[in-house]
């Protein structure tokens, strides 16, 4: 893959890979060696891909270089100039198996998928930045299945948290397909390339506020040593354990108003398409509820509140 042009500042050279995708290649370092991924505009508008794009600008302007490579992808730069969540399907749908290989935002990720391989064949971290639809909590989403017990991989996760202060992590399998396959960007990396990945979602759409995640982000590459401050007792910790899959146009919530984190009343209906019926069990709330999505998407997820104080003891975190 021929690269379109590059950059050179004491310390760094920034090169602009393909359309939105730039690599920061730090001085005594080669292509290929393990980096640190950094997304935004996987969904064209939501704002806080801002922070991506002012990192690659102090880069360019020597301001800043990271100390290992660095990848700043723009996923969806078309869907931006329309101010639009896409542009024909979900590009945070498409890293798995897809329906539809010939719309833009399938060519899209496979093209982000071929610069991984050349560029970030091992990804030490990823980061993808995104805003909720719905009001939410500022918080971490990882592709983790289940939470991990090598404490290497919880600390870095909650490192990152502290930079950024913040309180809540989700993790579960209701962020994979009805097969238990993948088709988000960073469950993508995570399997893929080793990463210990994370979705960031900064607010609802509109959050423009991004000064603390450029910093937050800034400390990440420059392996800032910064001690947890938070408590286990501080930090909240979800399971995000079922997904709610629309298959049919018929699919409706049984309420037009739940919300993300919206608290659940055991044995209550919550959604309903043909012969199908949601209902909630003890101790559940709701995550990213929306019935407007394409069939056979997720519409939504069950979660449930878990402790952290005996997991972090078992890794050697706390």
């Amino acid at each position: 893959m021929k690269s379109l042009e590059s950059v050179k500042s004491p310390g760094c050279e920034l090169i602009r890979v393909v359309e939105g995708i730039w690599y920061a290649l730090p001085q005594g370092h080669q292509k290929g060696n393990p980096c640190t991924v950094i997304s935004g505009y996987i969904h064209g508008n939501e704002q806080v891909g801002k922070a991506m794009l002012a990192l690659k600008q102090q880069i360019e302007d020597g301001q800043f270089y990271p100390q290992e490579p660095l990848l700043l992808i723009h996923g969806n730069p078309q869907a931006t100039a329309q101010n639009s969540r896409y542009c024909e399907n979900d590009l945070n749908r498409c890293f798995g198996l897809v329906a539809n290989p010939n719309t833009l935002e399938a060519k899209r990720a496979h093209q982000i998928k071929q610069v991984l391989i050349e560029y970030a064949p091992k990804i030490k971290q990823h980061i993808d930045l995104h805003n909720s639809i719905l009001p939410a909590p500022q918080m971490l989403i990882t592709p983790w299945k289940e939470l991990p017990t090598e404490g290497e991989m919880l600390q870095q996760t909650l490192l990152f948290m502290n930079r950024l202060k913040i309180k809540t992590l989700v993790y579960g399998s209701g962020f994979y397909g009805q097969n238990g396959q993948y088709t988000d960007f960073d469950c993508y990396t995570h399997h893929q390339h080793g990463a210990n990945s994370a979705t960031l979602e900064w607010g609802q759409l509109g959050t423009n506020h991004t000064e603390k995640v450029i910093e937050g982000l800034k400390q990440t590459l420059l392996n800032s040593p910064k001690l947890l401050e938070a408590s286990a007792n501080e930090i909240e910790v979800w399971d995000a354990y079922q997904a709610i899959f629309k298959q049919e146009d018929s699919f409706q919530y049984a309420h037009s108003g739940y919300g993300n984190f919206e608290p659940l009343t055991e044995g209550e209906i919550i959604a309903t398409q043909a012969n199908d019926i949601w209902t909630a069990n003890s101790g559940d709330h709701l995550l990213f509820p929306n019935p407007n999505v394409a069939v056979g998407q997720r519409a939504g997820i069950f979660m449930r509140r878990v402790g952290l104080q005996d997991i972090m003891q078992a890794a050697k975190v706390a």
